[in-house]
């Protein structure tokens, strides 16, 4: 799976003012196409298509890109990072389930992830990652952070972001 993430970034900063990129999630889907979103202290980026010829690539400003972080409720914690083009929304998910109460887990849960395409509201494409293809930087620092810090802030009970004031 590092081998996926190196074949679709470059090595090294993106830009000698933003830092070094670091992967917000990358797997593999059915077909064998590579899905990832890449950031660095600027920017975002969502990369969808052949290891290393991308049919589809997007950079968006942090300030530009949507983020929606995991509720803090549910099985299931997750993230997704959106990228909106030409009246497209490129909403792009992954996470885990947790263990239910006193259930014991002898191996880390297994990550899922996608993107789900769509236009005017309407769902027109997804994409599954492939089982154990998933590699998902949750925790901190992070996306969130890296947000955060290009002057954002998250209002969980409108669900929205807003400048930091």
């Amino acid at each position: 799976m590092r081998a996926l993430a190196a074949l679709l970034i470059a090595a090294g900063p993106a830009s000698a003012d933003c830092g070094p990129e670091d992967v917000f999630m990358s797997c593999t889907v059915a077909d064998g196409r590579a899905l990832s979103v890449h950031y660095d202290a600027c920017s975002a980026r969502y990369s969808f298509g052949k290891i290393g010829k991308p049919e589809l690539t997007l950079d968006r400003p942090l300030t530009d890109l949507g983020f929606k972080p995991w509720p803090g409720i549910g099985r299931d914690i997750w993230e997704a990072a959106i990228f909106l083009t030409d009246g497209h929304r490129y909403e792009v998910f992954a996470g885990f389930q947790r263990p239910l109460g006193d259930e014991v887990v002898e191996v880390a849960p297994p990550t899922f992830g996608g993107v789900v395409v769509s236009r005017g509201g309407e769902d027109i494409a997804r994409f599954e990652c492939r089982t154990g293809t998933v590699e998902w930087a949750y925790g901190w620092p992070g996306l969130l952070d890296a947000k955060a810090a290009a002057g954002g802030d998250w209002d969980p009970a409108r669900k929205l972001w807003h400048p930091a004031e």
